[in-house]
């Protein structure tokens, strides 16, 4: 487990707790980036409740990613109309280091490649029979992308365009029924979204501000996936099997056939600008699965066999690697996660198994501490320590202890759902996701709301300043708080879930879809009085 799975564990308990998809009680912030992923969590520990939440994770993510294998496999034997194959793709897939890490991440790649493989089985089933059934069925699968993730909006948009293609029936009942049931389940959780949220994209979006681009840290990502493993070998080798293959794929299967590539490359394509992610290889992962679908498994001919001994040759160089050359964070900011977390601790999965971990132990300092009746602003986190009474005018939901870090994950299961976690890289927070970025680097890390900011909210004003937050800048941050802008996004966040409230919601999710804070309080109030000062008569 990451300790990235542990936010969807966090999470569940808050669900399952009457709290609602929350991350801390009390606040309604979208800290989870697969919706679809998370439901299956709570169902799964509904069904086996004995099991801790992290153990229903893990299995998942293993059965869904050996699902998503097999899928490939029986996909390929329908497009080539025989079972003389060879597994060239799939072992080009699974021999890779980090494929095997994040099936048992705690994170939702295993149900990104069922899904794949899913809409890639059912997209060669309509190729032969394009009738309104089965393309509904191939359109309604297809339409779950932004569901499990909301950059594989993208991916849905291309699998749609093929199952368009291969409609043969533009009448208008036909187009609706396509559309209906690529567009249900998306269009009612974005409804949901903006009601509940307030937001027009998961705060994770927000965070890593997914709409700009990031193209040198992009391609420094691409290299720190490819590098280690020679992943060009394997690429050239599938790209030949594909050509090598095509021909034997019925013409009417063909745009199925080349519609994983097109994926591939776009989609690639896409996270390499955003600039990528801070753990090494994981979102160009479904890209690499992607493009070995349509040669996951082949024909066997001589020259398909050259092409897999020459895979299983290349094998020994990922499996040599075992992973990244670094250990802990790299030198362009990109995360080992197993060395990160794991350590020495023997295949650990649930909080428990991790107690020996740094961050556990804060997280359950935390709450022996609460439980003793310490109500108070601590952190001894990543960027700062401190401590100082809370506010007695605090939200109620902060009235536990409010424990400030940047590493949630582990951290916020130990302390429990009591207390509040104030997420001062903003993936948590209704504040610090909103934050301008002053200069881009390690992605979801370029944004830390400032201490001055988390004490002016929860700490007392009555009470000496900290060491870190000098007393002028928590006053001119409990100023900067009173801005309508801040305020909209408190109320959103915070305010009783009334009818009122879920309509304004909606309304300021597209109004305030761009509005972003200083991080420094003085400046941000210096704006925030200019826009009151130029909106008076």
């Amino acid at each position: 487990m990451t300790d990235d799975g542990f936010i969807n564990v966090r999470v569940v308990h808050q669900l399952l707790a009457g709290n609602g998809p929350v991350f801390n009680a009390g606040e309604r912030v979208e800290a989870t980036t697969s919706p679809l992923w998370l439901s299956c969590l709570v169902l799964g520990k509904l069904l086996f409740f004995w099991l801790p939440v992290e153990w229903v994770a893990v299995v998942l993510g293993i059965v869904t990613t050996l699902g998503a294998v097999a899928l490939a496999v029986i996909a390929a034997r329908s497009a080539y109309g025989t079972a003389r194959l060879l597994p060239i793709g799939v072992l080009a897939y699974v021999v890779l280091p980090p494929a095997a890490e994040f099936a048992t991440s705690g994170l939702e790649m295993g149900l990104s490649l069922l899904w794949m493989s899913v809409w890639y089985v059912l997209l060669l089933h309509a190729a032969d029979r394009p009738d309104g059934r089965s393309l509904s069925l191939a359109a309604l699968v297809v339409g779950l992308g932004p569901l499990i993730r909301p950059d594989f909006a993208v991916i849905s948009l291309l699998a749609g365009a093929t199952v368009l293609a291969l409609n043969r029936s533009w009448t208008v009942r036909r187009l609706g029924a396509i559309a209906g049931a690529a567009l249900a389940l998306p269009a009612s959780y974005q409804l949901f979204r903006m009601c509940y949220y307030g937001n027009l994209l998961p705060n994770t979006a927000y965070v890593k501000e997914a709409t700009t681009a990031n193209w040198p840290q992009g391609w420094q990502y691409l290299r720190d996936f490819s590098q280690p493993y020679w992943l060009w070998v394997a690429g050239i080798a599938v790209l030949v099997a594909a050509l090598a293959s095509r021909r034997q794929v019925p013409k009417t299967r063909r745009i199925v056939f080349v519609t994983p590539l097109v994926v591939a490359a776009v989609y690639g394509t896409l996270i390499v600008r955003g600039g990528g992610d801070f753990m090494h290889a994981r979102m160009l992962l479904p890209a690499v699965f992607a493009a070995q679908l349509p040669v996951a498994a082949v024909p066997v001919r001589r020259s398909v066999t050259a092409l897999f001994v020459a895979i299983l040759l290349w094998a020994a160089v990922p499996l040599r690697a075992g992973g990244p050359p670094y250990k802990g964070v790299g030198p362009a900011g990109i995360t080992n996660e197993r060395d990160l977390y794991v350590g020495k601790l023997d295949h650990p999965i649930t909080i428990d198994d991790y107690a020996s971990n740094g961050l556990v132990m804060l997280g359950r300092g935390a709450r022996e501490r609460s439980e003793q009746g310490q109500r108070n602003v601590d952190d001894f986190g990543v960027i700062w320590s401190a401590s100082q009474p809370l506010d007695p005018h605090a939200p109620a939901f902060a009235q536990r202890g409010v424990y400030a870090i940047a590493a949630i994950g582990m951290v916020s299961v130990a302390a429990g759902t009591n207390i509040y976690i104030a997420d001062h890289i903003g993936l948590a927070s209704p504040i610090a996701s909103r934050l301008q970025i002053a200069k881009r680097g390690r992605p979801g890390h370029e944004k830390s709301l400032p201490p001055s900011w988390i004490f002016a909210m929860f700490g007392d004003p009555e009470a000496p300043a900290p060491k870190i937050a000098p007393a002028d800048a928590i006053h001119t941050a409990r100023q900067a708080l009173a801005c309508p802008a801040i305020q909209r996004m408190l109320a959103r966040a915070r305010e009783p879930l009334t009818l009122r409230r879920m309509a304004r919601n909606f309304a300021e999710s597209f109004t305030d879809f761009t509005t972003r804070i200083d991080p420094d309080p003085s400046k941000e109030l210096a704006r925030c009085s200019a826009a009151l000062t130029d909106h008076t008569p």
